[in-house]
């Protein structure tokens, strides 16, 4: 076993010492499951880089950190020699936790803590999730910046063509929406004219125009249950009596794009080649079809968390781990997280085919029982209020617009626009319409259908789209 203050932990020097003498050439992955968190982080290892290659894996005597990091938890060194011949090297259960250290205790304690004024009945959750940032691979400076619970989308009786619902409520869905409040916080510090607020900001202006994240800030992304879609549809925890009885199915569906169910949980394949839901369609009683939040995972994944709107001032931003709670299996959530997104092709610059660090927990929180709540609620840093919306409707329970609606993100958009740095030449005047500030993040949707050819290509399916008419609102400020 590794003590704390040891430099070296023997059982995994040995075993690195084993991978380390393999053939040259040998191109790896390496997949941390069921870590917990402790003085910093472990990175993957780049896709395709040989055994060979410098590595911090390598260097024992810069890592004094690493007994700690490593300690409780589970290694995978997963790699293919020559023509797809699998080499794999496993390591188990090295040591004792530190669970106060990890991404998701920070995130369920600050839960239960912007909570703990709530009923009992808007307190209750069945999935939660959060996104943490840390400098560099120190957690002991980590701060959650976005939390948010929830498990259902809209109906779509409720759909909005002036942007003022929530359509999906998936706890990862809407921390990511509240996370992108916390990224347009940061960037209004570059309108200060004084210097420190400008310092004070996660990003740094570039010569050439635009954002950069600075050096060294990460984002992680902690689920406490598995992700709906295929990586909990294929996790080995979560096999029913049904999946049993219909293994042929999940075989010819594996890694197959999948969409919510209206109103409900669960999640079906997507079927034939339509990639446009109408708007008459849907009010007349056609199923509202949701993207699962595996997919949209993926998605980020190559376009990044900051979707089209922010794409306009900063770089893609992107995940360096994503920690699971509950009812996960690391290999098949690489596969759907980063693997099925291979044929994506070359990337334009700043744009990446990203592969964060995947892992579980040793002691993840017990699922409350009972039904789902009707109900999310979300938080971002700097916010003081924790704000509940209904999940039916995707409003606030007063029936006012989320903070996390179309409406209210494309305002903070607009009063950038025109006023911070782009990363593209301005067409002159702000676009009028929210459809047009999309559109008008070129490379990022060159990228994004780039990325759904990949899928099809792949026999993955069509990524469905919701109705056009949800994004042609006039922008306001």
């Amino acid at each position: 076993m590794c003590g704390p203050g040891e430099r070296k932990c023997p059982v995994l020097e040995g075993a690195m010492a084993a991978a380390w003498s393999r053939p040259a050439g040998l191109n790896v992955h390496t997949f941390i499951s069921d870590i917990s968190f402790g003085q910093g982080f472990l990175d993957p290892l780049p896709s395709g880089e040989p055994f060979s290659a410098p590595s911090p894996l390598r260097d024992w005597g810069s890592l004094a950190h690493l007994p700690s990091v490593l300690c409780g938890a589970s290694v995978l060194i997963h790699g293919t020699v020559g023509k797809g011949t699998d080499i794999t090297y496993g390591l188990r259960r090295l040591g004792a936790l530190r669970p106060r250290d990890s991404i998701s205790q920070l995130v369920t304690q600050k839960f239960r803590e912007v909570t703990m004024d709530l009923t009992p009945m808007h307190a209750r959750h069945k999935a939660v999730a959060g996104i943490v940032m840390t400098q560099g691979l120190d957690a002991r400076q980590a701060q959650v910046v976005a939390l948010s619970s929830g498990t259902k989308c809209i109906s779509g009786e409720h759909l909005s063509d002036q942007g003022l619902v929530v359509n999906d409520c998936h706890a990862e869905v809407v921390a990511r929406r509240a996370f992108l409040h916390f990224l347009y916080t940061q960037l209004e510090l570059h309108l200060s004219k004084r210097r420190e607020d400008s310092e004070r900001s996660i990003f740094v202006r570039l010569k050439e125009g635009g954002y950069r994240l600075r050096e060294n800030i990460l984002f992680h992304l902690y689920v406490s249950t598995s992700p709906c879609g295929d990586a909990r549809l294929h996790s080995p925890h979560e096999i029913t009596t049904d999946l049993h009885s219909s293994k042929h199915l999940v075989r010819k569906f594996r890694g197959h794009l999948r969409t919510k169910i209206e109103s409900g949980e669960g999640t079906v394949p997507v079927r034939g080649p339509s990639a446009v839901q109408t708007w008459d369609g849907v009010l007349l009683g056609e199923q509202l079809i949701t993207m699962s939040c595996t997919d949209k995972i993926a998605r980020w994944n190559v376009l990044g968390l900051q979707g089209a709107l922010l794409s306009h001032f900063v770089e893609p931003v992107y995940l360096q781990s994503i920690v699971v709670g509950s009812l996960h299996h690391t290999g098949h959530l690489a596969r759907v997280l980063s693997h099925r997104m291979e044929g994506v092709g070359q990337l334009p610059a700043s744009y990446r085919h990203n592969r964060p660090l995947l892992s579980g927990v040793s002691d993840a929180e017990a699922r409350q029982p009972g039904k789902s709540p009707p109900f999310s609620v979300n938080w971002v840093v700097g916010s003081v209020d924790l704000e509940i919306v209904n999940t039916t409707t995707g409003r606030r329970s007063c029936g006012g617009p989320s903070r996390l609606c179309k409406h209210v993100l494309s305002a903070r958009w607009a009063r950038l626009y025109g006023r911070l740095s782009t990363r593209t030449p301005s067409p002159g005047d702000t676009p009028s319409m929210y459809c047009e500030a999309k559109l008008g993040a070129h490379t990022y949707q060159s990228v994004k259908q780039q990325l759904f050819k990949a899928f099809q290509k792949a026999g993955l399916g069509t990524w469905v789209r919701k109705p056009p008419e949800q994004q042609q609102f006039l922008l306001t400020l």
